[in-house]
């Protein structure tokens, strides 16, 4: 299950947000959750998500989320994965900030495209 910015949004908060989806969703399902600052994603780990996404956050600012849940002793509970604006400049400093999972669109949406063709000739 993942809880974007929308769905925060619509149903008022993280902590909703994921009380619901672990009311509706089997426990077999992951709940991964989409926030922007360091106070949604310690309320995210508190609420019980199994995995925070960071979205749009510098590494700076990941390094910190990452300090800050680890003082609540709450690091070792939750898979914690960056997004957006992720490209080949700056993936080591998130990779170096110890995060689990980097996902990135960035070597789809940047990449370069190549026109060539195929043509095919019959043999006598």
């Amino acid at each position: 299950v993942l809880i974007k910015d929308n769905h925060l949004a619509l149903v008022g908060g993280v902590v909703e947000a994921i009380s619901r989806a672990r009311k509706y969703v089997s426990f077999t399902k992951k709940i991964e959750i989409e926030v922007e600052t360091l106070e949604e994603a310690l309320q995210a780990a508190n609420a019980g998500a199994d995995i925070v996404m960071l979205d749009n956050m510098a590494p700076e600012g990941v390094k910190a989320v990452l300090t800050a849940l680890d003082d609540e002793n709450l690091r070792d509970n939750v898979i914690i994965e960056v997004s957006g604006g992720i490209n080949s400049d700056n993936i080591m400093q998130f990779a170096k900030a110890g995060v689990d999972v980097i996902s990135t669109g960035y070597i789809t949406h940047s990449a370069r495209s190549l026109d060539l063709s195929l043509e095919l000739e019959k043999l006598h």
